[in-house]
């Protein structure tokens, strides 16, 4: 079988979209996740690990997987930032640029190339081989290109934290944009030529290692309130 990323034939792995990390804080004290369908129809059911599927050989998998821990190690365990002027910003610090943005850019790649239905709105179209030259080569681009703005999310004892969900296509400020959750953050990618006029541009992460990032209430989001209300009201929890 052809390997997504470097498009040679081999043996494939069964590939996360998104890192199994991001998925370790759901689960309960058996080990296992609850996963709640969009469909209606569809019964809740619990799973004990994140949702994979055969994209990448053994060395793609390491490629990115060099991507992964830097973000899993810095942006999260070791998460330093310094505050701004503005109320509910603050500015990450001592990030590698190239492995943080080409992490983002594998995450969002991935999601297109993936025949799973949860990442049935991502297509990058043209884009998307673009994107496989960057991860591939190892060459981030500016931070312009393909940018993305990470909001972090806080929250109360009485609402769940860790939620990742189905990734949404929409338009922000005139541009095409991906909206994903997942990591106690929302990660809004821009796809467009002319991203560097996007009014959040100065949130993409930049050159230095810093990046911007806003702060918001769970409960302010509207788009996830509405899915939390979605899943309370289902006859079917557990």
């Amino acid at each position: 079988m052809k390997c997504q990323l470097c498009l040679s034939e081999a043996k494939l792995c069964k590939s996360h979209i998104i890192p199994e990390f991001f998925y370790k804080p759901m689960y309960d004290d058996k080990g296992r996740m609850l996963i709640v369908p969009l469909d209606a129809e569809e019964k809740i059911r619990y799973a004990q690990q994140g949702e994979k599927e055969e994209l990448l050989c053994a060395s793609c998998e390491q490629h990115i997987n060099d991507f992964e821990k830097h973000v899993n190690r810095v942006f999260f365990h070791k998460f330093a930032y310094e505050p701004t002027e503005q109320p509910g910003e603050g500015l990450i610090v001592e990030l590698d640029y190239t492995k943080f943005k080409l992490f983002q850019l594998s995450v969002l790649w991935r999601a297109s190339v993936s025949t799973l239905p949860t990442y049935a709105q991502v297509n990058l179209g043209p884009h998307e081989e673009q994107i496989r030259q960057m991860i591939i080569n190892r060459t981030p681009g500016p931070p312009h290109q393909y940018g993305c703005v990470v909001t972090g999310l806080e929250t109360g004892t009485d609402i769940p934290f860790d939620l990742i969900l189905q990734p949404r296509r929409g338009r922000w400020d005139g541009h095409v944009a991906y909206r994903f959750v997942f990591g106690h953050c929302i990660w809004i990618y821009v796809i467009s030529s002319h991203s560097r006029t996007h009014s959040r541009a100065d949130y993409f992460v930049r050159k230095d290692g810093t990046m911007r990032f806003r702060i918001m209430h769970l409960k302010d989001v509207g788009f996830i309130v509405d899915e939390l209300k979605r899943v309370s009201q289902r006859d079917d929890l557990p």
